[in-house]
């Protein structure tokens, strides 16, 4: 029995949350059952500790049926648990709607419009729209809201009523447009994920109608514009899907710097991490000027507090905050900032990205043997962790001319890249432009330093500016400023 659903379930809630469960059971309007009763009496003593063996079935059973001797099936039992296990599901389904009262607004408006009660109903209504009104936001889920309160409307008065009312095409007008503004907002902001995860790992998905809504936007663009919750997802689609095109970026920036606050922190910071990540990918492709723009969106986050959510700093924006401050050698600002976000890291997985990213500044600022000793005690807990690492000792074997160990890499990089399926076919072609270059690049470091006939020694040159004009070329490599800064000092 302590090892029940129901019993599991029971152990993950708060003291004060069983307290109300246990009032709940104990309530006659939900349970008139005595023997619920008494289970739920008998938890109290040893909760949290479901597992106690107080609560093995041979202890509680006679309890609960005295003077019965406890089949080996105890089936009777059983049934009681799943009893308390539906009322435990009423409790939580209870708490949900306590913390959304728009939700019980609308409910309360179903059910007076069920049952005709106009006068109930249009006093309903209007307390419904107040509430509506006083969201602190202008996310996708108000328009949702605000559809079905409308919508509610228009349904008591045309069918519950059946009474035709000369503001009934306005409120079925009304219900139309927000259904509409929910549906874009909805559906733009999930194509953004579905891009966005399509880039990162090796997912395929079908968009379904998503062409079709981008034509109506693109066709009535004065009804969307000045709804953030539409317009700014329309814009992050138009980044992912026309990256070339940067005005799509401008514009996001300035309808974050306009708009956030409409919306949860969660969701604003999650706008921001589309801007983050075209950022980035700019960056990889050799647009450096995109570098000073990513730190500043950061400082910027860190400056309003978005860059924390519950508390938390990502190990993500841990490593891409580095990353960017070491690429712009603010290497005191890193510095200071790697120890002051230390304790936001989550426990679990802090010392890895503290020691994976000071790994890092060390390599920035020339200690390559601390780097190297620090990046052995980083575990690959994630593929990205596991590219950033093999990335970095890449550049340390390159720029320690360390022949053998460089070229030994390259190869099991390459077998890493073909082995693993999590990895996307854009993460492929950056990862595999960078080793390939980097192999011709130290091929022909090695024939300069080994020295030759002029004319060898200006073939290799020749080769080496075409080379670099070919990395130049490449839209997708990775770490390409390193490259082409290596090519460079190699002439």
């Amino acid at each position: 029995m302590e090892n029940s659903r129901f019993m599991q379930a029971l152990a993950g809630l708060s003291r004060p949350r069983f307290r109300r469960f246990r009032e709940m059971v104990e309530s006659p309007f939900f349970n008139k059952n005595k023997r619920l009763i008494q289970l739920i009496r008998l938890t109290d003593p040893v909760f949290p500790r479901m597992d106690h063996p107080s609560l093995a079935a041979e202890k509680v059973y006679p309890l609960i049926f005295p003077g019965e001797k406890m089949p080996r099936h105890p089936q009777k039992l059983y049934d009681l648990l799943t009893r308390l296990n539906r009322l435990l599901s009423v409790f939580f389904q209870l708490e949900e709607l306590d913390e959304q009262p728009l939700e019980g607004h609308l409910l309360t408006l179903a059910a007076f419009g069920k049952r005709g009660m106009e006068d109930s109903f249009e006093k309903e209504f209007s307390l419904t729209l107040s509430a509506l009104e006083s969201q602190p936001f202008r996310d996708a889920d108000f328009y949702g809201h605000a559809f079905r309160v409308y919508g509610q409307n228009d349904l008591f008065y045309s069918s519950y009523l059946k009474e035709f009312r000369r503001t009934e095409d306005k409120t079925l007008q009304i219900v139309t447009d927000h259904l509409d503004t929910w549906y874009l907002a909805e559906k733009f902001r999930q194509a953004c994920r579905m891009v966005n995860r399509q880039n990162v790992f090796a997912s395929s998905y079908d968009f379904g109608a998503l062409s079709a809504a981008m034509d109506y936007y693109d066709s009535n663009p004065e009804k969307f514009d000045d709804i953030p919750a539409v317009s700014i997802y329309y814009t992050i689609l138009k980044t992912l899907q026309e990256s070339e095109e940067e005005g799509h970026f401008t514009r996001l920036m300035s309808l974050l710097a306009l708009h956030a606050g409409k919306f949860g922190e969660e969701e604003a910071r999650s706008m921001y991490n589309f801007a983050e990540n075209y950022c980035i990918k700019k960056i990889n492709s050799g647009r450096q000027d995109f570098q000073r723009k990513l730190f500043e969106l950061f400082r910027e986050l860190i400056r309003s507090g978005l860059i924390l959510q519950q508390g938390w700093l990502s190990q993500w924006d841990y490593k891409n905050i580095v990353s960017v401050g070491l690429l712009l050698e603010e290497f005191a600002w890193v510095r200071q900032f790697l120890e002051d976000f230390r304790d936001k890291l989550n426990d679990s997985i802090r010392e890895n990205a503290y020691n994976y990213n000071l790994a890092h500044y060390h390599y920035f600022t020339g200690d390559h043997g601390k780097a190297l000793r620090l990046l052995q005690r980083v575990e690959f807990v994630d593929v990205f962790y596991h590219l950033g690492t093999k990335t970095t000792i890449l550049k340390i074997y390159y720029e320690m001319n360390e022949t053998e160990s460089l070229l030994s890499h390259i190869s099991a990089f390459k077998t890493f890249l073909r082995r693993n399926k999590l990895i996307s076919s854009y993460q492929h072609s950056i990862y595999n432009h960078l080793l390939d270059f980097c192999k011709q690049a130290y091929r022909l470091k090695l024939k300069l330093q080994e020295g030759g006939s002029a004319g060898e020694l200006a073939e290799t040159r020749q080769k080496l500016a075409g080379l670099q004009a070919e990395v130049e070329g490449t839209a997708m490599v990775a770490s390409k400023s390193w490259l082409l800064g290596q090519v460079s000092n190699i002439n």
